[in-house]
Order: structure tokens, then C-alpha cells, then sequence
């Protein structure tokens, strides 16, 4: 595990401290995409794969477009508006946002970018677009100096994001992955709370 204390958390991953069970940051695993310290942060939440259909529901419950191409592999990255395409960073859309030298965000603002989107789709259909994409319905967001407070209150352990966490674990199996790639085995853990 990584010290990033004072750091940028861009591009790692806040996976819930174990044995933390009464939280709600219990065994949640969130991609983190942009942080500084005068705004704060903001993540995707990886473990809530959802099916199209709930999908479809909350992007119009929020008035977001949905993508003519279909969802493909979304989850709700959070409760805060918004809808997000995370793909690796070997393919490159002219909305994509450079997160890390591996991966790369797309995100969808209004019908406009909505339509151009759609490219990435019909892409990957040809083969031609990047090896991995997630969507995402909603994100998450901690206001300035919220997620540095519940780190220091052990409530998050910092992990590197690699993209075989990201793209090639099933969801299920995310939270114990991450821990497992930072040396703790989840199948050994007492269940008490503690310092991690």
C-alpha cells in the first residue's frame, strides 16, 4: 500500500478497510479520477454492476442520454449525476481524458457529446476500439479535504489501480483482489475493525 498522504490520489483506488462491517464503506472499491486539495475528489464506484435496463432507468431519471449504441458493462459509479466511459488507455476518442498512461475517461455532458460517444461503440463492433470499457451511471464526490479525514480515519486503504483490477476482475471478487495485491488475504482476516 502506497503512503499518499499530502499526494494526488488520481488513478488508485479506495477499497473499504476490513472489517469495517458497520460502515458503508464496507468492502467498496472506487476508482478515483480527479483530486486536488482546494476541490476535493471525485471516484466511480467499481462493485455495483447493474443490469441495462437499471442502467437506462437511472440515466433518465437524471435527464443524461442514453447512448444510441446501447450500455454495455455499466455500473452506478455513484449517486451524483453524470454518465462515464473508463477505457484503456491504448485507444483514444477525441473526448477521452488521459487519467493515467493506462486509462483514459470519457465523459458524457449532454446530447452533443452523447452522439459523439456513440463512435466508441461502433469501434469496438469493428474491432477497432479499446481493448477494455466500463460506463458508468453517477459518480461520486467528497467536498475539500473529506476524503484526506476519512482516510486518516481509517476508513480507506489506498491501492494502485491497475488495469487488471479495473477491467479483468469481476466485480464480485474486486474488493478481495485489491487487498490481495497489497498483501492482505481477505479469507484471513479476523473481522475485527482496526488500524490497517
Amino acid at each position: 500500500m502506497s503512503d499518499k498522504k499530502g499526494e494526488s490520489l488520481v488513478g488508485y483506488l479506495l477499497i473499504g478497510v476490513p472489517g469495517a462491517e458497520e460502515t458503508a464503506t464496507h468492502q467498496a472499491v472506487i476508482y478515483i479520477f480527479a483530486h486536488t486539495p482546494d476541490e476535493g475528489a471525485m471516484g466511480l464506484v467499481l462493485d455495483t454492476p447493474v443490469s441495462e435496463m437499471e442502467a437506462q432507468e437511472f440515466l433518465a431519471q437524471h435527464h443524461i442520454p442514453l447512448p444510441t449504441g446501447g450500455i454495455a458493462s455499466c455500473h452506478i459509479g455513484g449517486s451524483e449525476k453524470g454518465y462515464f466511459l473508463l477505457h484503456s488507455g491504448e485507444y483514444n476518442h477525441p473526448l477521452s481524458q488521459r487519467i493515467t498512461p493506462d486509462v483514459s475517461l470519457i465523459t458524457v455532458h449532454d446530447i452533443r457529446t452523447a452522439v459523439q460517444t456513440a463512435s466508441i461503440w461502433q469501434d469496438m463492433a469493428m474491432g477497432a476500439g479499446p481493448q477494455h470499457c466500463l460506463s458508468f451511471a453517477g459518480y461520486t464526490k467528497w467536498g475539500k479535504g473529506q476524503i484526506e479525514d476519512e482516510i486518516m480515519g481509517n476508513l480507506w486503504l489506498i491501492v494502485p489501480a491497475t488495469n487488471t483490477l479495473l477491467f479483468n476482475t469481476p466485480a464480485q471478487y474486486q474488493w478481495q483482489e485489491a487487498l490481495r495485491s497489497i498483501g492482505i488475504d481477505a479469507n484471513r482476516l479476523s473481522g475485527r475493525s482496526g488500524k490497517a
